[in-house]
């Protein structure tokens, strides 16, 4: 590290940030021309796919936010600090509002200055108050400037990137085998619930879900009665990314005119992922979501009832009728005329004791994998952290 120096941003590279919303108004978008970068492009690190654009006299008027290859964006709104570096032969644009442009000096390599804007001490910076200033709510250009970065000789950057290189691609192809492994598991288990549910013994009937459940859709409450925290008075609002998740959790006033669901309620999605199921606990539902609820206890288990909703009985009837929409979605009037297979109560009990054995090794598999993907990131960032104090062997 003896050629190593410290230095500030603003001394290796040049910093541009977005445009005034005033200048870049959407009255001046057309159909086509030049490129408006955003947001999206720095979070999800791809340029290809672009919403807006600008003729080419307000490509002129705004030539200093203009994107070339290898310069850095940075997003600076909302999600603060996701950087993506420009690739070349990208369609001539320029950044808006939300966007950073970070455009590196001959002295300064552009994978070597990405890779440290995604390490913890880079983050660690942008996160903390400059000079009382919240750097994360402001993004102000002339902290970002004085952002401090310990800077090898070029050569030197370069090779650091390539060992980088080297060691995340790596990762990512553990990632990958991980992440399969996950999905197998869980190919697993819903090919071992339909089989187990495919055996039908003598005693079995085959009788409709609208016999056996009472079915209802969802109501739809003012988006503007939304809140996120739970208060006197209000009560969960489930939607279709809910799952049993607290993730996404909105609230809203308990009137009579909502619907109501009760623990062992089943909420199955309706519109686009037709046949998804989770279960709420207490609340209410909005109108893309189908209430099923028991009719009769001493005739249908309730978890013989959820089990059997994922398999190809209940959701592979309803992903064929979606197939004939353009959106799928789900008729609640098909839905009741399903038929899944029910035998006696004691044989649905030991099918469910079968069940939740098998869901419980299969969540313990998945955990484990789910423990070795942080342990992936973790030593990704540890990675990051030793190429920039010069401990990377």
């Amino acid at each position: 590290m003896e050629n190593w120096k410290l230095t500030n941003l603003g001394d290796v590279a040049n910093f541009v940030r977005g445009p005034f919303g005033g200048s870049l108004k959407k009255e001046f978008f057309v159909d086509e021309g030049y490129a408006v970068y955003e947001q999206q492009h720095a979070i999800r690190n791809q340029f290809h796919s672009v919403r807006y654009f600008i003729d080419e006299n307000k490509f002129k008027e705004m030539k200093r936010f203009e994107l070339h290859e290898n310069d850095i964006i940075m997003s600076c709104s909302g999600t603060m600090g996701k950087v993506a570096i420009v690739p070349n032969n990208i369609q001539k644009g320029i950044i808006n509002q939300a966007l950073l442009k970070i455009s590196p000096s001959n002295k300064l390599d552009s994978k070597f200055l990405e890779n440290y804007m995604k390490s913890v001490t880079f983050l660690n910076y942008l996160n903390a108050e400059v000079k009382g200033v919240a750097i994360k709510n402001v993004a102000s250009v002339k902290d970002l400037k004085q952002i401090p970065i310990l800077l090898p000789p070029l050569t030197e950057q370069q090779a650091i990137v390539e060992k980088l290189d080297f060691a995340f691609d790596a990762i990512e192809k553990a990632k990958a085998n991980i992440e399969k492994n996950i999905e197998n598991a869980k190919e697993l288990f819903q090919s071992k619930l339909n089989a187990i549910f495919s055996q039908k013994g003598e005693s079995w009937e085959e009788i409709e879900i609208g016999k056996l459940c009472v079915l209802k859709r969802g109501h739809n409450p003012p988006k503007s009665n939304f809140i996120y925290e739970p208060k006197d008075g209000y009560v969960r609002f489930y939607q279709i990314r809910d799952g049993s998740s607290d993730k996404f959790a909105v609230y809203v006033p308990d009137t009579p005119q909502l619907q109501r669901v009760e623990p062992n309620d089943i909420l199955i999605v309706a519109y686009r992922h037709v046949g998804r199921a989770f279960r709420g606990v207490t609340g209410c539902f909005n109108v893309a979501l189908c209430k099923v609820s028991n009719r009769d206890r001493s005739v249908l288990n309730d978890d013989y009832l959820f089990y059997i909703i994922p398999t190809n009985f209940v959701r592979g009837e309803l992903l064929k009728q979606s197939e004939r929409s353009l959106i799928p979605s789900m008729s609640v009037e098909h839905l009741k005329i399903i038929k899944i297979p029910v035998p006696t109560l004691d044989i649905q009990n030991e099918i469910v004791k079968q069940l939740d054995q098998l869901k419980l090794q299969t969540n313990l598999l998945q955990e484990k994998y789910i423990h070795k993907l942080a342990n992936l990131e973790e030593l990704k960032k540890s990675i990051l952290e030793k190429a920039f104090k010069g401990e990377l062997v």
